[in-house]
């Protein structure tokens, strides 16, 4: 479905220019670039670039558009390698961002299917990114291709766009390099739970490689009743590898089908524990998703200083949910369990359905230039690019889903098969395109002093249509912004291991940031947010561990208002506040040669400030007052041992305060034993076998992994 297509010359003309420009230099440039290393006999172990990292610290990263440390980033910054989710045993994106304090997770409900988390109390539902270009696809975010998960924290719209107003999710993608390795791995667990993971690099030229990722998962991860059946594969090829112009093909394939788990419903405003062990779903419940996603990049590297990096980027995700809610029937009327009498195994559990579908589509080019200037005697790290997008989601509902048979709390196996006679119905799509451009400068403008100054400005259109009814016959809806956003900030770097900062950035969301409008929101302009933070990061032990701490302030001082009573009759007004107030820790690297060390902390304050009656001074959902998450191994001869701890405290689900989920810690521990190329690691999750819930939403709460453990042994070639 077309909409408005003013902007489509101009992003035309915009993207060829770019690619004219990059291709003319790159026939120019026959010499190698300056910072391709000429061969240098050695007779010690090498480091391979982009080889596998070994270490929980950080390398660089360029999620704030340049090569940076991360002790170099004026925001707080985590990123959690493979090699600790490998030692923990996580193959998931969200168990991976359960070692970053913070971040808490939203139960599948609203409309959304797949990953959904809040960081610093803002939803992030949609501020999911790999390789830096948006995932918002609705779908479970598998590890196999993943090197690390990065999280930067706070305003980012300068560097990402719309959204992002508690930070953003970074998946870095594995990618070809210059060696021969090799891995697989397979595991066993718990509830006949099995995976197997591959991953094969090989070079194929001097300054060429192949690299293939593939999995299969299957079992019950978690706990018994929900299955999982995951199957994926990721090839890529990179040649040019270090020299003036390189190129990376990549194509990434995940498909699942699975027994998704809905949790139960609240009652008298908690979870009903005495349900949490048990599935109350039906055999021919389903989630079937996939994303196919394929990328193209080109780095032309101008000489050791300067460099335009180019991405093109195509995915389709699709998703389809056939699941079971499930209650007790709570009240006083015919069958019905008074709220005040106790649960026991009679108690009658009525089951219901949430089913839906969609299919996404998205086509980004992006392109980024990047430089290391010195002009008029000052150190000058310059960023700047374009953004052009396009994207188109369809939804729909269904009916004719069926009844599904009563249970009890006690007895869950009624589980007699529903035929699927579902029937789509109520269709609604929406088309988008959009247009950025930004630069930012990192000034080192006196000793010791930078200088960090950026600014962004995005273009957004939408046109949604759905489905008519009596009440609005002609529900088709258009909506265009233009919108500016800024990062800055202030570093004080007395030597080249301490950094000292205050930064600021801005953020924003569309209506049209969910992929569809209402009539008052189609006339709503974007929500806005701030952040502002002050923080300290040193880099210690000899440079193996990395160590912040930051205070901060979050805050959305326009959010859409839907109280009716608020709302005018055209449009939301954005009279809605919220903040956070918070402080972080985080250490990540070596104490000690074979002592790895993975931690962090988060206090948050926060509060509704305005906004409908029934919320102000209410705490957002979903936003617990601590968190926080460590993990240590330490490994000696050819043994490893790890183990560790994380939890919250308690939290309400979102746009629902009489419901609260208690806090919890929960304790986990492995053991590893290598013996020349294979390696065989026993972990254990939840040893104590703590209840505690992980997802939240207003109308159902789901729980977290019960007392599990799996065998895993790596081959490694």
């Amino acid at each position: 479905m077309s909409i408005k297509s003013r902007k489509k010359p101009l992003a035309s003309l915009i993207a060829a220019s770019l690619l004219a420009a990059q291709g003319a230099h790159a026939q120019r440039s026959n010499e190698p670039a300056e910072n391709t290393l000429k061969e240098v006999p050695v007779e010690a172990t090498r480091e391979v670039p982009d080889a596998p990292r070994q270490t929980y610290q950080p390398g660089t990263t360029t999620i704030g558009k340049t090569k940076q440390l991360p002790h170099e980033i004026p925001n707080t910054y985590s990123a959690v390698p493979e090699q600790l989710t490998r030692d923990r045993g996580q193959d998931t994106m969200r168990e991976a961002l359960s070692n970053v304090a913070g971040i808490t997770f939203n139960a599948g409900e609203g409309g959304r299917i797949g990953d959904n988390m809040n960081i610093r109390g803002f939803s992030a539902a949609n501020d999911i990114y790999i390789d830096g270009i948006k995932d918002v696809g609705q779908y479970n975010r598998d590890l196999f291709n993943t090197d690390e998960v990065e999280v930067l924290k706070g305003g980012a719209s300068m560097l990402f766009g719309r959204g992002t107003t508690g930070g953003v999710i970074n998946q870095v993608s594995k990618q070809a390099y210059l060696d021969n390795q090799g891995r697989v791995s397979a595991t066993l667990g718990f509830d006949n739970y099995q995976r197997i993971v591959a991953d094969v690099n090989r070079v194929i030229a001097d300054d060429a490689a192949v690299r293939i990722n593939a999995m299969y998962t299957g079992g019950e991860p978690g706990r018994e009743g929900p299955t999982t059946e995951r199957k994926g594969i990721a090839p890529s090829v990179r040649w040019g590898i270090g020299s003036a112009n390189e190129f990376d093909v990549a194509y990434y394939h995940l498909d699942y089908d699975d027994n998704p788990d809905y949790g139960f419903r609240w009652r008298n405003g908690r979870p009903v524990d005495e349900a949490a062990q048990k599935w109350y779903g039906l055999r021919q419940d389903t989630q079937r998703d996939s994303a196919d996603i394929g990328t193209l990049r080109w780095t032309h590297r101008f000489d050791g200083q300067r460099q335009l990096r180019t991405v093109a980027r195509y995915g389709e995700y699709k998703r389809d949910l056939w699941a079971t809610t499930a209650g007790v029937n709570s009240g006083n009327g015919t069958g019905q369990w008074p709220l005040n009498a106790p649960i026991t195994d009679a108690t009658p559990v009525v089951r219901g359905n949430q089913t839906r579908g969609g299919e996404y589509a998205q086509r980004f080019l992006q392109s980024d230039y990047t430089a290391d200037e010195f002009v008029f005697g000052m150190q000058h790290q310059i960023a700047a690019g374009i953004e052009i997008g396009r994207e188109s989601d369809a939804r729909w509902s269904y009916t004719g889903a069926g009844t599904k048979p009563a249970a009890t709390i006690g007895d869950a196996r009624n589980d007699a098969a529903v035929i699927d006679k579902r029937v789509r119905a109520n269709p609604n799509s929406f088309d988008a395109e959009s247009l950025a451009f930004y630069a930012q400068d990192l000034v080192g403008f006196a000793a010791h002093w930078k200088l960090l100054i950026g600014a962004r400005h995005d273009d957004f259109s939408g046109r949604y249509v759905r489905t008519p009814s009596a009440a609005d016959p002609n529900p088709i809806y258009e909506r265009s912004d233009g919108k500016w956003s800024y990062r800055t900030g202030l570093l004080f770097q007395p030597d080249d291991f301490t950094t000292y900062y205050l930064s600021a950035g801005s953020a924003f969301a569309t209506s049209g940031d969910l992929y569809q409008f209402d009539a008052r929101s189609a006339n709503t302009p974007p929500e806005e947010s701030r952040n502002i933070e002050l923080g300290a990061k040193w880099v210690l032990f000899d440079g193996a561990g990395n160590l912040s701490a930051a205070v901060f302030r979050t805050e959305k001082y326009h959010e859409r208002n839907t109280d009716v009573e608020s709302a005018s009759q055209t449009n939301y007004l954005l009279s809605g506040k919220r903040h956070t107030n918070g402080v972080e820790v985080s250490f990540a690297g070596a104490l000690a040669t074979g002592w790895q060390v993975y931690g962090s902390y988060t206090y948050m304050n926060a509060l509704i400030d305005a906004g409908a009656a029934s919320q102000v001074g209410q705490v957002p959902g979903n936003t617990p007052r601590h968190s926080g998450s460590l993990w240590t191994t330490y490994a000696w001869r050819a043994w490893k041992v790890g183990t560790g701890v994380q939890g919250m405290s308690g939290r309400t689900p979102p746009e629902n305060y009489t419901n609260r989920a208690p806090g919890y810690a929960r304790w986990d521990a492995m053991a590893e034993y290598n013996w020349q190329r294979y390696t065989l690691r026993v972990n254990f999750d939840n040893l104590l076998d703590k209840l505690y819930y992980d997802g939240l939403y207003r109308g159902h709460v789901v729980p977290g992994v019960g007392r599990s453990g799996s065998v895993t042994l790596d081959i490694n070639f």
